[in-house]
């Protein structure tokens, strides 16, 4: 029997496994990073019950996801935010939702500190 499009996205590409994990345990955030803008659009197809949060410009060819489940939390809001001393054009997504007051921080770690301190200082504001 031929596969559909979709079954063979999934059967070929890495987007299958954090999908499996939203299907099976039901995660309220689930970070992704290095997702391109196809995996994107299949995460947002395969996953309607969570919000996917994405801090992608534009210009970058991979960047970070985070995915919020709708009926557990409630998004308010979000930003992005540069990492000036990254040489690769790194980032740090900054998302506020429901319930507390949380900040909810998704960035790939270039070098620990720098992360370390960014983290650090966001939390003490």
């Amino acid at each position: 029997m031929p596969c559909t499009y979709l079954q063979f996205a999934l059967k070929t590409n890495p987007v299958e496994a954090p999908i499996s994990v939203c299907y099976r345990e039901k995660p309220d955030v689930v970070y992704l990073q290095e997702v391109i803008h196809k995996t994107q659009e299949l995460l947002i197809q395969m996953l309607p019950s969570y919000q996917c949060i994405t801090g992608s410009n534009g210009r970058l060819s991979y960047f970070n996801v985070t995915l919020l489940r709708k009926d557990t939390t409630k998004y308010l809001d979000h930003s992005v935010l540069p990492f000036h001393s990254s040489t690769q054009g790194r980032h740090l997504i900054k998302i506020k939702v429901n319930m507390f007051t949380v900040y909810l921080n998704n960035s790939r770690k270039e070098k620990f500190n720098v992360l370390g301190n960014i983290v650090r200082t966001l939390l003490i504001r």
